[in-house]
């Protein structure tokens, strides 16, 4: 499979292995970074203006106990004709 000019490959074993066991990731902040004043809620060009919550909705549910009532429900439903 291929992505445009990019082959992917398989990680090796020795890799996984240290991805698992040694590495230990290096955190940066805004500021280390020297973008303290560029990046953040202050320089944000969106904002939320509301958020609301859905109402949970009822779901019907129905158990059968063979592929012939499966297929009669599906039927009722109109899933398959």
């Amino acid at each position: 499979m291929e992505f445009g000019a990019n082959q992917p490959r398989i990680a090796g074993l020795h890799r996984k292995i240290f991805a698992e066991t040694e590495f230990e990731p290096q955190e940066f902040s805004a500021e280390d970074l020297g973008i303290k004043d560029q990046v953040g809620l202050s320089v944000s060009p969106t904002s939320v203006g509301g958020m609301d919550t859905a109402d949970p909705v009822e779901r019907e549910q129905k158990v059968v106990d063979s592929v012939d009532e499966l297929v009669e429900a599906l039927r009722e439903t109109e899933v398959v004709s």
